[in-house]
């Protein structure tokens, strides 16, 4: 028994049979070989005997199924891909992220200086050029006026602050903006600080001429799980994912276990919430929110205190073989 990501259609699986069967150099039609999507193993780790469950995998991409006793019986949402269905990914969230850190920089970035190579040369060259008269008469005002640069440069230390906010007339309408678009310096800094560039321009080379382009747009959103607490667009990109999620995991949960037939009065009745993939398995964060925005979803729904959210403890990949070995023992 094979699973893997993305195989859900019968050609698809016929396809690799087909190539395990000549691997192995075997006859397919005497030889019990079957292929399911990678949920199937998370369901298998947890439940290799009863196959029951609902499999949620958030990593690069997400998607929810779920499993009643026949893995080729799939209750299925989301999953399709960074197009039009991975609004509960990692991917989605990182890149909500570089949108946010590219529209800072589109707002408060030094726009005149894109794509030079080399700043130092324009500084030498207007140092050489013509003294500017308007700078001689503004380093003249403080003091004709009694300013001081001593006395402001220890009044800023002395109260810890790096601007002086009355002083920064013109950056204010550009922090309005920022703020009123959804942009953040916060994400602009760590995403500089992952990617190790010093330009933002540099970050075009970045994330289109990456290796895996996705995967590396997907490690963004530990960003924004890093920043929950401090930034607003970080709380926001990561609360719209995991409502995303959770819409997809009621989807499923009242197709397989509907509210007017659920039977409350069975002691063993368990709802089995199987955690994959790297978001859910490794951000607390992230499993603490579902959470709690499923039981609100699910409000005084009775169902509430039979969800039992569970980490395997076994590989996927151990979860299909011991599901094979289950079946196969039961068919003899």
């Amino acid at each position: 028994c094979m699973t893997t990501a993305g195989c859900t259609m019968p050609a698809d699986k016929l396809q690799w049979k087909q190539a395990i069967a000549k691997c192995l150099g075997c006859d397919l039609k005497q030889t019990l070989i079957e292929v399911h999507n990678d949920s199937v193993g998370n369901v298998a780790s947890v439940c290799p005997e009863s196959m029951t469950g609902i499999v949620c995998i958030v990593g690069t991409g997400f998607i929810v199924c779920g499993y009643n006793g026949d893995p080729n019986v799939e209750y299925r949402a989301g999953g399709w891909g960074p197009l039009f269905g991975d609004d509960a990914s990692a991917y989605f969230m990182g890149e909500k992220v570089l949108k946010s850190a590219a529209l800072y920089y589109d707002i408060c970035g030094d726009a005149e200086t894109r794509f030079v190579a080399d700043k130092s040369e324009r500084k030498n060259d207007d140092e050489s050029a013509d003294v500017d008269i308007d700078r001689q008469q503004q380093l003249k005002m403080p003091l004709q006026y009694g300013g001081s640069q001593i006395l402001y440069e220890k009044v800023m230390e002395k109260a810890n602050k790096k601007q002086f906010p009355e002083m920064d007339v013109d950056q204010q309408p550009q922090q309005k903006m920022v703020l009123q678009y959804g942009g953040s310096q916060i994400l602009y800094e760590k995403v500089m600080e992952k990617a190790n560039k010093k330009q933002f321009p540099e970050m075009v080379d970045w994330a289109y001429n990456a290796d895996d382009k996705y995967k590396q747009i997907a490690e963004l959103a530990l960003l924004a799980m890093e920043s929950y607490a401090e930034c607003k667009v970080a709380q926001s990109i990561v609360d719209n994912a995991v409502k995303a999620l959770v819409l997809r995991l009621l989807l499923i949960l009242n197709k397989m276990y509907p509210k007017d037939s659920f039977d409350y009065d069975k002691k063993d009745n368990v709802i089995n919430v199987i955690c994959g993939g790297s978001v859910l398995l490794k951000s607390e964060l992230f499993l603490r929110l579902v959470k709690t925005q499923l039981m609100w979803q699910l409000g005084g729904d009775g169902r509430q205190k039979y969800v039992e959210f569970v980490k395997p403890t076994r590989e996927p990949e151990l979860g299909g073989a011991l599901y094979i070995k289950h079946k196969h023992s039961v068919c003899k």
